[in-house]
């Protein structure tokens, strides 16, 4: 028993020793963040879940939540694979094209990158779900985001203005928008320094939409337009605005 005991206790005294001897090699190794994995494909994304793209959904929208964050390190935007992203952003967003969750974290975290080409993705993807509008989820909202992002970001109002028109367009497919999201091209063309456009493009909305719109919004409209669009005199003489 005593010799078992001793031969137990050589054991344990080598296995911390080489323990001891691996952590002083290794203590100052680091992970190495080799950039954004392959995505895979759609079509085959849920097997591993063995069809459940529910499952895939999730797990893989983990791996997208804490891409580059891994090992203790953490990864700037701006050092991310964009390219790449964007074909995780897709292959989630085949697997639930209802759930907010993708579009919401690239709106709010991946747009976050300093180097303002990279969110040449983000607007594409953001515009793609946002165009790809069914009434009851409400994507325009991230078409919108799309709009914010070319438009101060990138500084790129002509983008700006073409996606502000697919937004405007979506009220002749049957989808409610509010009035500033149908007069949103007013608001940029204001921005490009044609205040004609602008005046034009909320004069025909009030005109045309006003019996529809809640008093708020026509409200909102009326002083966009005394306030914005025409200037002190133009708007001392103009019917809609109070004197």
């Amino acid at each position: 028993m005593d010799k078992s005991l001793r031969n137990t206790s050589v054991l344990l005294i080598l296995f911390f020793a080489i323990q001891l001897i691996f952590w002083n090699q290794t203590r100052h190794m680091k992970p190495v963040w080799f950039d954004v994995p392959p995505p895979p494909q759609q079509e085959t994304a849920a097997s591993f879940t063995l069809g459940d793209k529910q499952l895939a959904y999730r797990s893989y929208g983990l791996t997208l939540q804490n891409m580059g964050d891994q090992g203790g390190e953490v990864t700037p935007l701006r050092d991310l694979d964009y390219a790449r992203l964007s074909k995780w952003f897709s292959v989630l967003d085949y697997l639930d094209p209802k759930s907010n969750f993708v579009p919401m974290m690239v709106s709010y975290y991946f747009s976050a990158t300093d180097k303002p080409e990279q969110l040449d993705y983000v607007i594409s993807f953001l515009r793609e779900v946002g165009l790809r509008e069914a009434a009851n989820y409400k994507k325009w909202r991230w078409l919108v985001n799309a709009i914010f992002f070319a438009r101060h970001k990138q500084k790129d109002l002509d983008k700006a203005l073409s996606m502000a028109y697919e937004l405007s367009d979506l009220q002749n497919k049957g989808i409610e928008l509010p009035s500033w999201a149908k007069n949103m091209p007013s608001f940029i063309k204001l921005e490009q320094g044609d205040k004609q456009a602008a005046y034009e493009m909320t004069i025909r909305l009030l005109q045309e939409g006003a019996e529809d719109m809640h008093p708020n919004e026509v409200n909102f409209m009326v002083d966009y337009l005394c306030n914005r669009i025409l200037d002190d005199a133009e708007a001392a003489i103009h019917p809609l605005c109070p004197k």
